[in-house]
């Protein structure tokens, strides 16, 4: 595979308001930071709904993390989407299957990001719903998993 010109990522989660959207800004930071500029981040939901929106607590965890989502709008994973992607970051189990399901092609470029980070099969699980401090305890949690498999993501086959 290895072909040339940028490569592009995109994370997943349910409706692509929390997990799938701060991993796509943390991911793009730690890019930035490098000075990476071949690939590109998105994200997407499997149930998610342009109404969605980042509000409350969440939003502010985010912007003091400075992670941009002004321009967000919540994003149905579409064929077009999975088309793009050489590399598909999931945070549950059931994205997954939704995903290659669906696309059975993606199995060999879908990942759990726990499974990226040597965790295993674990799940990110959804902070929705929980009390604020759920919000950055899951930024802490993505951040350090993305850290750690960020060797192993730009090694992955399609960006070598």
């Amino acid at each position: 595979m290895g072909s040339t010109g940028p490569k592009h990522i995109t994370f997943v989660c349910t409706g692509n308001v929390c997990r799938s959207v701060m991993g796509e800004g943390i991911l793009k930071n730690l890019l930035k930071e490098k000075g990476i500029t071949n690939i590109t981040v998105s994200s997407a939901g499997t149930a998610a709904n342009p109404e969605y929106r980042i509000y409350g607590d969440l939003a502010e965890v985010m912007q003091n993390a400075g992670i941009d989502f002004s321009n967000h709008i919540s994003t149905q994973i579409t064929e077009q989407i999975i088309n793009k992607s050489d590399l598909i970051i999931v945070m549950e189990k059931r994205h997954k299957s939704f995903i290659t399901t669906l696309f059975p092609r993606t199995k060999s470029k879908t990942f759990l990001l726990k499974e990226l980070a040597d965790d295993g099969e674990i799940e990110i699980e959804d902070p929705l719903g929980h009390p604020p401090p759920a919000n950055k305890l899951k930024l802490k949690e993505i951040k350090d998993c993305i850290e750690r498999s960020l060797t192993k993501i730009l090694k992955f086959k399609c960006f070598t």
